[in-house]
């Protein structure tokens, strides 16, 4: 080949891998600029900022690769025709990252402008605070103006639109407490908010807005009485007149505290000495707390309204008179005898004390010819001579709100109104039936008390109250005059029986209602644990079993529930031991005196248990079950299947622990273990009897009841894998561990404290035990304990322990759990100051803060567990030494 023809080929072959070169240099460009992942083009911020350098150089980076296969020739020829490429992705780079510079410090200023914000809107009542957080975003709104190349009427706009939304964000953060506290921000900040804003400002707080001012309204307009205007209906005009004397010198407000502090809502008295007072005196006629409680007791009140102070201090002027001159208020006004009147009442409100004669005279004669009525929204009374009180128009608010009113638009202001004297109409209409159902509620409690015979009430007192009316008052006292007939009656019965001396002919039926009085009165008076002895002593005395007494006796037999049938029988065995006619004069009471002798004879003589007794009375109303039963319980196939289920080995089963653990054995002899397959024998017998002939249910019921009876225990002489008879752990709970070791402590300090030297101790059930079972109390057991040569002795003394309680093994509970809590909360603490430490710029925005520098939360001390449950061994107090 010629000189010029290879000539020609090696430029090809330059040409070619140059290309190719150039081609790889471009897509790796691309990538590094344009990646979705990590292309730069992509970065944002700060993170673009940062990156430039690192991008410039794998843009230079690029090329080292391709050209390290290339010859001189071709890397000058490689290099000039990607230079161009090479300086327009650094251009790009730098334009990139000018662009992103600007925006992040645009960001930064935008940012901390809106964290200012957030903190003035903390701080809407600090002024000093609020214009120094707001002066501060305003900086930073001017600095990202700066940068952005805002002109000065778009930073005017910008500063007045930053502005405006914080004082409407203020005024929404205020709301939240005080609706109206916001509308007076508003208004005082009007000329700081956008019309825009204060639109939006408006309409978001008129909701709420409504609300506040119709309940401002309704309380203003509550404890702002006017004149001769009272809040109870349905008292006498002597009554309201001598109310309006009384107040003139007390205070003029329902809501006034002793010293000028008024109570925001009538719940309750407020029960403390407001700001400038001496004492708790509080309202129109000033009650202390005590005098109050004491009123509200005697008339059921449950607030502290306008109308129950009203009630009250009619009830206590009454009620005081009475017990300092024995004489009735409302007769000695009535008749003019208004100084005795003043006498009388002068120690109950000092400021009548303070009146002349005279001067008292003179304003209830005023008070008296003066017309008066109930506010509205209440019902209207009897107002005595002249027209009656002028009503204001529309809801009245207190001057706070009115001022508030006064400042917004007209239209809104008016729908505020508007609101406001609906929600005080419905506000008058609950209290008007709240005081209807007070009224009734107090003649009811009446109605009980005379239904018990309650012999503390009396008709001065019915006539005394100031809650019910007179329609209540008339109905009351004939019912009271009708029952304290019987009353008398009752009463004489009662002390002759507890003399002992109580003949009741049971056969009358005027003496057995005479019984049944006795026995209301009694049951009434008697504490809880009385009264059971109470009626078996009425009965022996009487022989009358108490109308009362018989039909629940009668229910519960009748109900056909297995605890209500066990009550009446056992009641019934008891009565009939007392007198046994007894249950056979009961109404209805043959059958009843049938089911005692019948339930008596399965305890007593059989000795079945209760329940099983019980059940089986329940079952004898069902003459097809019980023949049924009896017919399959004697057939040769019910027996076979009951022997081939009661064998040794169904038995250890029924006590076997699973696959890892030796089978348990059945007592420690050939003989315990055929008395446990013998006993089992009889529960499955009288189970499948009791389940209506089902073996498979019946079966179930036997193994339920044998394992309730019998378990392997620790504490069992026959060793720890022996099934025993009523062992320990099934007798006692267990402690907060759920473990029984706190027998093992107590039987351990038992043999310490009598000077025994022991080593291993064990429990054994004897009768006292089943009896204590069957009893419901800590059951004792026989203990014995091995001596220090290893020999078998028996203690004398019979065991029981002392189980943890429900609440101590709930506490130990609470006590860890608030242990780990703690340990939880500690380290919580611990990693958020990590985090506080590590937040640079919240330090930087701190600095510029006037208030105090914030004090960090001190870590609070673990909290100390509860001490685990003592110890409490000892032998049972109540049981005697044996020989």
């Amino acid at each position: 080949m010629s000189w010029p023809t290879r000539c020609r080929v090696q430029q090809m072959r330059d040409d070619a891998a140059v290309s190719d070169g150039a081609n790889q240099w471009l897509q790796a460009k691309d990538k590094l600029l344009y990646d979705p992942d990590t292309g730069y083009a992509n970065a944002q911020g700060r993170q673009a900022v940062d990156g430039y350098d690192a991008y410039a150089k794998s843009v230079e980076g690029l090329k080292r690769d391709i050209v390290a296969k290339m010859s001189p020739a071709q890397v000058a020829q490689f290099n000039s025709k990607i230079a161009a490429f090479e300086t327009d992705a650094l251009r790009s780079g730098m334009i990139k990252k000018a662009d992103e510079t600007k925006k992040w410090f645009v960001q930064e200023h935008a940012s901390a402008a809106e964290n200012y914000s957030r903190q003035a809107i903390q701080t809407p009542d600090d002024d000093n605070r609020w214009n120094g957080f707001v002066g501060r975003g305003l900086q930073e709104l001017d600095a990202r103006g700066a940068k952005e190349g805002w002109g000065e009427q778009r930073t005017q706009l910008e500063r007045a639109t930053y502005i405006s939304n914080v004082r409407l964000q203020s005024a929404l953060r205020i709301a939240e407490n005080d609706p109206i506290k916001a509308a007076k921000y508003a208004t005082d900040h009007v000329t700081d908010i956008t019309p825009q804003d204060h639109m939006i400002l408006l309409d978001r707080l008129k909701p709420d807005l409504k609300k506040a001012a119709s309940a401002d309204a309704a309380h203003f307009s509550a404890s702002n009485p006017a004149p001769g205007q009272f809040a109870a209906p349905g008292l006498s005009h002597d009554q309201y007149a001598l109310l309006s004397v009384i107040s003139g010198t007390e205070s003029p407000a329902y809501d006034m505290m002793n010293g000028g502090q008024r109570i925001r809502d009538y719940a309750a008295h407020p029960g403390f000495i407001g700001a400038g007072g001496t004492t708790t005196a509080t309202g129109r006629y000033q009650f202390v707390k005590g005098t109050w409680d004491m009123a509200a007791k005697a008339l059921g009140l449950t607030d502290f309204s306008p109308a129950s102070q009203d009630r009250a201090a009619a009830w206590l002027a009454q009620a005081d008179y009475r017990t300092r001159t024995g004489r009735d208020i409302n007769q000695d006004i009535a008749a003019g005898n208004y100084a005795a009147v003043r006498a009388g009442l002068s120690k109950t409100w000092e400021g009548l004390a303070k009146l002349s004669d005279a001067e008292f005279a003179k304003r209830m004669g005023a008070a008296r010819s003066a017309p008066l009525a109930v506010a509205a929204g209440a019902p209207s009374t009897t107002a005595g001579p002249g027209p009656a009180v002028p009503q204001t128009a529309g809801p009245q608010f207190s001057p706070v709100t009115e001022s508030v009113l006064a400042g917004l638009p007209p239209a809104y202001a008016d729908e505020i109104r508007e609101g406001a004297a609906d929600g005080a109409r419905a506000a008058a209409t609950q209290q008007a039936a709240r005081d209807k159902a007070a009224q009734a509620a107090q003649a009811d409690a009446y109605r009980l008390r005379i239904a018990n015979g309650d012999t503390s009430l009396t008709v001065q007192d019915i006539n005394a109250d100031t809650v019910i009316d007179d329609g209540d008052k008339a109905t009351l006292i004939n019912a009271f005059n009708e029952k304290n007939k019987d009353a008398l009656e009752t009463r004489a019965n009662v002390e002759a029986f507890h003399a002992g001396k109580l003949v009741i002919d049971p056969y009358s039926e005027a003496d057995r209602k005479a019984n049944d009085n006795v026995w209301r009165a009694l049951a009434a008076n008697a504490a809880p644990s009385q009264v059971q002895p109470l009626m078996f002593k009425l009965i022996e005395q009487t022989g009358t079993v108490p109308t009362r007494v018989s039909s629940v006796l009668r229910a519960n037999l009748a109900s056909r529930e297995e605890g209500a049938t066990i009550f009446a029988l056992d009641v019934g065995k008891q009565i009939s031991a007392i007198n046994a006619g007894a249950l056979g004069r009961m109404a209805g009471g043959t059958e009843f005196a049938d089911a005692v002798a019948l339930y008596s004879h399965y305890v007593d003589d059989v000795g079945l248990t209760p329940e099983i007794a019980a059940k089986r009375i329940i079952d004898s109303k069902d003459p097809d079950k019980v023949r049924q039963r009896s017919a399959l319980m004697d057939t040769k196939q019910m027996k076979d299947a009951i022997d081939g289920l009661a064998t040794e080995g169904k038995v250890k089963g029924l006590f076997d622990k699973g696959i890892f653990s030796f089978a348990p054995s059945l007592g420690s002899s050939a003989a315990q273990s055929a008395a446990i397959v013998s006993d089992y024998k009889d529960v499955l017998t009288e189970s499948i009897f009791d389940a209506a002939g089902d073996v498979t249910a019946g079966t179930a019921l036997a193994n339920a009841r044998i394992q309730r009876r019998y378990g392997t225990s620790e504490f069992a002489i026959e060793g720890t894998n022996a099934v025993t008879y009523l062992p320990a752990e099934k007798m006692y709970r267990a402690d907060a561990n759920g473990s029984h070791g706190y027998i093992r402590e107590q039987l351990n300090a038992a043999l310490t404290a009598e000077g025994i030297k022991h080593g291993d101790a064990f429990l054994v059930a004897d009768k006292d035990t089943e009896n204590d079972v069957a009893a419901g109390i800590p059951p004792r057991y026989q203990l014995f304990y091995k001596d220090e040569n290893g020999v078998l002795q028996h203690y004398r003394k019979p065991f029981y322990a002392t189980a943890p309680t429900a609440e101590e093994i709930a506490d130990v509970k609470k006590a860890e759990a608030d242990k780990k809590l703690a340990e939880l909360e500690a380290r919580r603490q611990e990693i958020q100051q990590n985090i506080e430490d590590g937040r640079d710029r919240e330090k930087t925005m701190q600095a510029f803060l006037d208030g105090p520098p914030k004090i960090p939360w001190p870590k609070p001390a673990p909290a100390k567990p509860k001490p685990p449950l003592g110890s409490r061994a000892r032998p049972s107090p109540n049981l005697k030494k044996k020989n």
